[in-house]
């Protein structure tokens, strides 16, 4: 509190008190002021005990929330929704926190995994000033369950007079639960037969945007019916003999056979008088779908 000319002098000596564990000491600092103007055994001393608290003598001490993998799509990915945040050990006066995240897709059977990189700013008085970056690693991996979707009927028939193979005619997967849009459908349409009645095979395979290795897939058979006239077999060539008391007969020939399965709502007319003459008569047949198609 007063000029002593430089007479006047300071020295310390610590001494560790306690350390329980590595993130915290204590240490007595014991000042001693000397009056260099008197000389032992009467030189004047005085003495004052410091006491100190360290922490982190060996570096700080945190405890970083766990790697985890995160299998539902909806769940927010910060720290309030998952396992929280660093707890520091015996910290300083002050010690900031926040994040950044790096995503990173290089797991072709994952959605990503992101790297969270935690940095703690250490503020310790009177000059500690350090950060320290940590590593938490999060994996979003959402798994496929085939039995939740719902394909289209195995079998379809089109009966359009129009031909169309739009899947909204036709139908088309659909998922049972939500799955944020990782899943997706597409189809391959092969051609089984051709001809009046044609046949495809559509193979749709649903795409896990999470995983390239879970992809089933299902094959519908679409049959598509009214695109050509009817194809028809005529009975064959028929003699009868007149009746006693006319000159002609009653007679009723049987309906051509369809020659396939392919149209449908088909009638048949014929030229047929109700008495056939003596003579030959050709009977002509006709024969319509449900399309307007005719033989």
């Amino acid at each position: 509190k007063k000029d002593y000319c430089g007479y006047v002098s300071f020295r310390y000596l610590d001494q560790t008190l306690s350390q329980t564990n590595d993130t915290c000491k204590y240490i007595r600092r014991r000042w001693t002021a000397s009056n260099d103007c008197t000389d032992p055994p009467t030189k004047q001393e005085f003495n004052f005990d410091h006491i100190l608290k360290v922490t982190h003598p060996d570096g700080p001490r945190v405890d970083i929330p766990d790697d985890l993998t995160v299998t539902d799509c909806h769940k927010p990915l910060l720290p309030d929704s998952l396992n929280g945040y660093p707890a520091v050990l015996c910290a300083c006066d002050s010690v900031e926190t926040y994040f950044k995240d790096d995503t990173i897709y290089s797991n072709p059977e994952v959605c990503f995994t992101i790297e969270r990189n935690w940095f703690l700013r250490f503020l310790c008085l009177p000059g500690y000033d350090s950060t320290f970056v940590y590593i938490q690693k999060i994996t979003l991996d959402v798994n496929l369950d085939p039995n939740d979707i719902t394909w289209p009927v195995k079998n379809y028939t089109s009966y359009t007079c129009t031909p169309t193979l739009d899947p909204e005619k036709t139908g088309k997967p659909s998922l049972k639960k939500d799955y944020c849009g990782l899943i997706t459908f597409s189809y391959i349409d092969q051609l089984l037969s051709s001809g009046i009645c044609t046949t495809y095979i559509r193979t749709w395979t649903a795409v896990n945007a999470c995983s390239q290795s879970q992809r089933p897939f299902f094959q519908q058979f679409i049959e598509v019916k009214n695109q050509d006239p009817p194809v028809i077999t005529c009975p064959a060539d028929t003699v009868v003999n007149a009746d006693a008391n006319t000159c002609g007969k009653a007679f009723t020939l049987p309906d051509p056979k369809l020659g396939n399965n392919c149209n449908s709502g088909v009638t048949i007319t014929s030229n047929a008088p109700g008495v056939f003459p003596v003579g030959m008569t050709f009977e002509v047949f006709s024969v319509k779908d449900s399309c307007n198609n005719t033989s």
